[in-house]
């Protein structure tokens, strides 16, 4: 794309136009001159929801929940166990929070590390339980899969919970973390 002119959304002569592509959260399929599909996440009613467009036809269903809405359900749980606060505590990262240079410049001066897990879970006898939430099949991050086996090494695991519902992800939560209170 030439500097000052507008992206180009049809087909050019080459055989790109093949390829999916993605623009500011759509995702365009095309052959020929014709739009096959887009996709995009948005807000109705209070209610995130994935909008899919098909050959015209137009798809509504509920939106993967964020990883963020996954930790607060885990922590609403795990608070309402009768075990917290006498067997142990719990505190969270927002590691994946955007922050702006400065604030970025700050987080990583006063200690934050790339690739913390999500959670931390304090047990008896000076035991740590860490869990990395994703949503679905969402891949660890680079500074993830670097960072966890560190932790590991430590004598630190880290459980990964993969949910797609924040039930799922308080039930997985609330089942490590008894399991680990009873090996205490």
């Amino acid at each position: 794309m030439e500097a000052g002119k507008p992206a180009r959304l049809w087909p050019q002569s080459d055989a790109s136009h093949q390829q999916p592509r993605q623009q500011g959260g759509v995702v365009f399929r095309r052959s020929g001159s014709v739009l096959l599909m887009t996709t995009q996440t948005t807000r109705i009613d209070g209610r995130r929801v994935k909008i899919t467009t098909r050959n015209g036809k137009t798809m509504i269903a509920p939106a993967d929940p964020l990883e963020w809405e996954l930790q607060a359900a885990q922590v609403r749980r795990l608070k309402a166990m009768p075990e917290y606060g006498k067997r142990f505590l719990i505190a969270g990262d927002m590691n994946a929070g955007k922050r702006k240079a400065t604030a970025q410049a700050q987080a990583v001066a006063t200690g934050m590390a790339p690739g913390e897990p999500d959670l931390r879970v304090y047990l008896p006898q000076g035991r740590i339980g860490l869990i990395e939430n994703k949503v679905g099949s969402a891949p660890l991050t680079a500074s993830q899969k670097e960072r966890h086996p560190s932790l590991a090494k430590l004598g630190h695991p880290v459980t990964v919970i993969r949910a797609k519902t924040e039930e799922d992800a308080a039930d997985q939560a609330e089942a490590a973390v008894r399991e680990w209170l009873s090996a205490s």
